[in-house]
């Protein structure tokens, strides 16, 4: 009986150290996995049809560039 509680205890530690919220990252980097563009890093669109993120094409201006606001 003692072996049983035990094994569920440490069943049960070790889903919870699973489920606990893992380090993630704001954004997706270059060639990352994406859903929409919004899961991009700045300056970076989805492909939906492959979902990696891309770089934009065209000119990138200033404004545009919140890659300060971004941390990983």
């Amino acid at each position: 009986m003692k072996l049983v509680v035990f094994a569920l205890l440490v069943c049960f530690i070790i889903a919870m150290a699973l489920a606990a919220p893992q380090g993630e990252k704001t954004c997706s980097e270059k060639f990352g996995h994406c859903y929409s563009t919004d899961n991009c890093c700045p300056g970076l669109i989805c492909l939906s049809y492959a979902a990696k993120c891309v770089l934009k094409m065209g000119l990138a201006a200033p404004e545009d560039d919140a890659s300060a606001y971004w941390l990983e």
